[in-house]
C-alpha cells in the first residue's frame, strides 16, 4: 500500500501535495517504464537577518520513455533546506511505486541526506514523509550532485521554477 502524506505535519506540505496531483493523475494512466530521473530545486528568499521567508519549489521529472512533467509551487514561510526537501518530496511523490528513481539536485544538503538514508537532526518532518515515501512505494531512490548555476540545463529550469514561484508568493504578499 502506498503511503498517504501527512499534509499538517509541516505547513509546506498541502502545497507540494496540490502542484503535484495532476502529475501524479497522468502518471498513473500510463506505463512510463521503471526508471526515472528528477531534477530538484527549491528557493527561499528571506528578508535580511530572518531564516525564513517566501519560498517555492521545483522537481523536473523525466521517465525513461522521453516523457517529461514539471512540478512547482509556492511556500509559506520556509527556509532553503525546507524547500530544498519540499523538491524532493514533489518527486518522490510522482515516481511510480517500485520504480528506480534518480535526483539531481545542487542542494549538498539534499543529497547528503539521501545518501544517509535521510537521518536528519533538522526538518525531521519533512525527512519522516521521504522515508515513509521511499519505503511505501518501494522505491530505489539515488541522489546526485550537480553543481548549481553552471549551465546544466535541467537545473537551471529547476532553479528558475522554484524561484519564479518564490517570486510570485512576494508579490502576492507586497
Amino acid at each position: 500500500m502506498i503511503p498517504e502524506i501527512e499534509t499538517e505535519s509541516s505547513p509546506e506540505l498541502p502545497a507540494v501535495v496540490a502542484a503535484v496531483a495532476p502529475i501524479q493523475r497522468q502518471i498513473a494512466r500510463g506505463d512510463w517504464g521503471k526508471y526515472f530521473v528528477a531534477y530538484t530545486d527549491g528557493s527561499c528568499r528571506a528578508p535580511q537577518g530572518e531564516e525564513e521567508g517566501a519560498g517555492g519549489f521545483a522537481a523536473i521529472i523525466f521517465s525513461a520513455r522521453g516523457q517529461r512533467w514539471e512540478a512547482h509551487g509556492d511556500l509559506p514561510a520556509t527556509t532553503s533546506n525546507r524547500a530544498e526537501v519540499c523538491a524532493l518530496i514533489s518527486a518522490l511523490l510522482c515516481a511510480p511505486e517500485g520504480t528506480h528513481l534518480s535526483v539531481q539536485s545542487d542542494s549538498r544538503y539534499v543529497v547528503d541526506h539521501v545518501r544517509r538514508w535521510m537521518q536528519a537532526g533538522d526538518n525531521d518532518d519533512l525527512w519522516t514523509e521521504v522515508r515513509e515515501l521511499a519505503i511505501g512505494k518501494q522505491l530505489d531512490l539515488h541522489a546526485t550532485w550537480v553543481a548549481g548555476h553552471m549551465g546544466h540545463q535541467h537545473n537551471e529550469r529547476a532553479d528558475l521554477l522554484a524561484s519564479g514561484a518564490n517570486l510570485r508568493r512576494r508579490k502576492r504578499r507586497g
